[in-house]
């Protein structure tokens, strides 16, 4: 039988789903289904990847603190031996070398100078410059200085005092020294010490003999000045204490 619907049009009942319905319904279907994949990849294929890298950030983590362990090993043995190193280079600037000292008074001394007696000695007075412990040593030096005249001699020894302030880096007793005074100031770095001015302790007038047992045609052919000058000079120096003294 067929049926047919007087209703209006505007107020007739629409059999079915609604195209605008339906499009909302396949929308959420399309959505749900994405959630889902997206669900289901991040569980199936994202959250393994992060378990995996964090299992290997955990590994690389303790493999790290070893290697951490080790570098600080290391790094105490490295300042271990840098304490030592350091030790025996202040130990050895705060020693007196000899041999450079030697070297510096053989450079000093003149023609017709020579020396009779040298010693090298603790000196009582206290060292000004390093405090509280200053090592500081005196140079006694005993010799004779030849020439034909007094004012001859007395101008070698004066060369020998002159030559001496050049040697150890002594400034010029007429030199202003700068405000404020470096720390280097008069240092002798070829030494490793301070020196002060020297001073002569007295020069006398002395009678040279020959040697006994010289041949006398020996004598006869060279000119043996008959008089010399005995002189005395002291040479005051200070050092540095050792830094690492007392530990």
């Amino acid at each position: 039988m067929i049926e047919i619907n007087l209703l209006p049009e505007g107020i007739r009942t629409t059999e079915g789903t609604p195209p605008r319905r339906f499009a909302m319904y396949v929308g959420f279907l399309i959505l749900f289904l994405g959630l889902c994949f997206y669900v289901m990849k991040y569980i199936k294929v994202e959250l393994p990847n992060i378990t995996q890298k964090i299992t290997l950030a955990g590994i690389e983590k303790q493999n790290l603190i070893i290697k951490q362990k080790e570098v600080e090993e290391i790094t105490v043995k490295i300042d271990d031996l840098s304490k030592k190193i350091a030790d025996l280079d202040d130990l050895n600037l705060s020693r007196v070398r000899y041999a450079r000292l030697f070297d510096r008074l053989t450079n000093a001394i003149p023609e017709g100078v020579w020396f009779r007696t040298f010693t090298v000695a603790p000196e009582a007075s206290t060292s000004l410059r390093y405090l509280p412990a200053g090592r500081r040593y005196a140079i006694t030096m005993q010799g004779n200085a030849v020439a034909t005249t007094p004012l001859e001699r007395n101008h070698k020894v004066t060369e020998l005092l002159s030559n001496l302030e050049k040697q150890f880096n002594i400034p010029p007793e007429s030199a202003l020294p700068p405000n404020p005074i470096p720390e280097d100031y008069g240092f002798c770095k070829f030494i490793g010490a301070r020196f002060e001015r020297p001073r002569p302790d007295g020069i006398a007038t002395s009678t040279i003999s020959v040697l006994q047992g010289l041949d006398e045609k020996v004598v006869k052919t060279i000119s043996v000045p008959k008089e010399g000058a005995d002189f005395r000079i002291n040479f005051i120096f200070d050092m540095p204490a050792a830094k690492n003294q007392g530990n």
